[in-house]
């Protein structure tokens, strides 16, 4: 629980760490595509753990590889995505319908390569490393609904002039990562 809390809202990937940012101006416009954004990202992230972490621990630890980690998380993730893809399309194919844009993009985001690396030291095995990563992606998962939510009642306003949608956007998730600042404190009583 301690994790959860602490990866969603005290130390979250995206307001910490600024990765997945281009998810979340891409799509965060309309709540369809928030869907199709954290659905791919999140099982991108889940499977991808298990390979990465498998990866690191039986290949590049055993043969003092570890200068090829970034290469080697980056064709996993790759391949991964691809197998998603292929795995939704032949079996659950309403899914696939509604995520088959986003595999793509949630394949080269930040988000998924600055999570396994930036979590693979904080792991003790691969069930810690995956719940670590799936917690990170719940706490994408919450920005990019509140920043769907916000966007969508900024349609209803008018915009400054000098301001376009996207500066908004980043100045709006600023503004919720200082917010998110007060939960700091909490993490004491964690």
């Amino acid at each position: 629980m301690k994790i959860l809390l602490s990866a969603v809202f005290i130390n979250n990937i995206v307001l910490i760490s600024f990765l997945g940012l281009e998810g979340i101006l891409a799509n965060t416009n309309k709540s369809r595509n928030a869907f199709g954004a954290i659905v791919s990202a999140m099982l991108i992230i889940l499977l991808s753990s298990i390979v990465n972490y498998l990866t690191y621990e039986k290949l590049l630890l055993p043969y003092n590889l570890e200068i090829l980690t970034l290469i080697l998380f980056s064709f996993n993730i790759l391949v991964v995505s691809l197998v998603v893809s292929w795995l939704l399309k032949n079996t659950v194919s309403f899914l696939y319908k509604e995520v088959k844009e986003f595999i793509p993009a949630a394949s080269v985001s930040s988000l998924m390569l600055g999570t396994a690396l930036l979590n693979l030291k904080k792991s003790v095995d691969i069930y810690n490393y995956m719940y670590i990563n799936f917690c990170n992606a719940l706490g994408f998962a919450l920005i990019i609904v509140l920043l769907t939510s916000i966007r969508s009642r900024l349609t209803t306003g008018k915009l400054p002039k000098n301001i376009g949608e996207a500066t908004l956007v980043l100045l709006i998730l600023g503004l919720i990562s200082m917010a998110f600042m007060g939960f700091m404190g909490a993490a004491a009583y964690l």
